[in-house]
């Protein structure tokens, strides 16, 4: 039986994480969620490598109200679930 721990929520990134896009991108497929290149309105979450690095897409993730998480969330997500 499959567990989808991201339950369809959406996901963009940036910054250099620790694991290539690739990874992450298959990370995000393999629990069930979303992968979006480009924060847009519909992002549920920005995975954010350097939080004092305000880049593009994390001032669009801002104007937007897309939730900013660390690597280290995203990767909690994935183990055990999105909690609010």
């Amino acid at each position: 039986m499959q567990t989808w721990n991201l339950n369809n929520k959406s996901f963009c990134f940036t910054g250099a994480a620790s694991r290539t896009r690739a990874e992450l991108w298959k990370m995000v497929e393999d629990n069930g969620g979303i992968v979006h290149k480009s924060c847009t309105k519909t992002t549920d979450f920005l995975v954010v490598a350097d939080p004092s690095q305000l880049s593009i897409k994390t001032q669009k993730a801002i104007r937007n109200g897309t939730r900013l998480i660390s690597e280290k969330e995203f990767e909690n997500f994935c183990d055990f679930g999105i909690t609010d």
